[in-house]
């Protein structure tokens, strides 16, 4: 029973996946071999979370240059934005030194992922593999 606007925090999970697997997508088109692409995978999804900086609070000079990349951060942003008539969104800003985001400007910045990495995807599928 999570609290808050369902049909925004089921968008916000449906981008959020769909730009992480998309970026996937886009590494896999450009690596040499499936263990590369696992391994650039792997580390992608494993900053995620540090460089989001909902967890840990980055450096004011490196936050705003690195945020923007970051689909954790939207994902969260929007997520807690659904939640913003209930005293845990009170909690969570109360707490953490991390700017939220509004849920309109993480929808559009998770569409610009995938975008994106549908760009690099095609990119990368059509160059010669010969």
């Amino acid at each position: 029973d999570v609290p808050g606007d369902w049909a925004t925090q089921v968008k916000v999970l449906i981008l959020v996946n769909a730009a992480m697997t998309g970026t996937g997508l886009a590494i896999s088109t450009w690596a040499r071999t499936s263990e590369q692409a696992s391994l650039v995978s792997i580390y992608l999804v494993g900053f995620q979370l540090p460089l989001s900086g909902t967890i840990l609070a980055l450096p004011e000079a490196i936050a705003p240059l690195v945020r923007p990349f970051i689909a954790a951060y939207w994902s969260w942003s929007g997520y807690l934005q659904a939640m913003r008539e209930t005293r845990y969104y009170d909690l969570v800003v109360q707490i953490s030194n991390t700017p939220v985001s509004t849920t309109d400007m993480a929808v559009f910045v998770l569409g610009a992922h995938l975008l994106v990495a549908g760009f690099i995807s095609w990119l990368g599928l059509s160059k010669s593999q010969w």
